[in-house]
C-alpha cells in the first residue's frame, strides 16, 4: 500500500510538471504569434503612411502648392 502511494504521488507530481511545461510552451507560442501580428500591423501602418505622404505630395503639386 505504501508503494502505491509513493507511485501515485510521483505520477501526480510528474503530470503537474508536464502540464506546467506545456502551459509554459503554449504561453510562449501565443506570445510569439502576438508579436509577429503586431510587427505585421506596424509594417502595414508604415506602408499606409508612405502612401498617404505620397498622395499629399501629389495633391500639393497638382494644386500648385
Amino acid at each position: 500500500m505504501e508503494a502505491q502511494n509513493i507511485i501515485l504521488t510521483f505520477l501526480v507530481a510528474w503530470l503537474l510538471f508536464v502540464n506546467f511545461m506545456l502551459m509554459k510552451q503554449i504561453y510562449n507560442d501565443v506570445d510569439n504569434i502576438k508579436n509577429a501580428y503586431l510587427v505585421g500591423m506596424r509594417d502595414k501602418i508604415d506602408r499606409i503612411e508612405v502612401v498617404t505622404s505620397d498622395m499629399r505630395e501629389t495633391i500639393d503639386k497638382t494644386q500648385g502648392g
